[in-house]
């Protein structure tokens, strides 16, 4: 399959379908980012951010189009705050908003989690990831190309 334009098609699980899927206003790869960001939210707490009461499907779909969530105290006190400040950054409605891949990976609770010491040259790894990272999307755009 080539995409050489946003994709329009309605797919995705209920739970964890982005807004501008729902909207069928076309999208990318910034849907995968939102996804992130709904998986991250249930590992931390273990339900998803956007529930309706009654397992109503429509509902739903508006509480997502909304974008409006809450970090329930019981569950979310002993969290720290860069973990909902990346979730916060995933969970934007507006597409064009949302932080990246390569912006999650240079998050400081990405950067900081499982390390036994501080990264000293962060500026250093940040500039390879984003290498990487760039790279990356240049070899998919180039498989995308006809």
């Amino acid at each position: 399959m080539q995409v050489s334009g946003p994709i329009k098609t309605v797919c995705g699980t209920p739970t964890y379908v982005a807004p501008e899927i729902l909207a069928e206003t076309g999208y990318g790869m910034e849907v995968d980012c939102w996804a992130v960001g709904i998986i991250l939210y249930i590992l931390l707490c273990g339900y998803p951010p956007f529930k309706s009461p009654d397992r109503n499907q429509e509902a739903l779909f508006q509480l997502i189009q909304r974008g409006k969530f809450v970090y329930d105290t019981e569950y979310w006190s002993s969290i720290s705050a860069n973990a909902k400040n990346l979730i916060d950054h995933l969970l934007v409605v507006d597409r064009h908003k949302r932080m990246r891949a390569d912006d999650i990976l240079l998050h400081p609770w990405i950067m900081s989690v499982g390390q036994s010491k501080p990264i000293r040259n962060t500026e250093e790894l940040k500039a390879a990831l984003r290498t990487k990272y760039d790279t990356k999307i240049k070899e998919y755009t180039e498989n995308q190309a006809p």
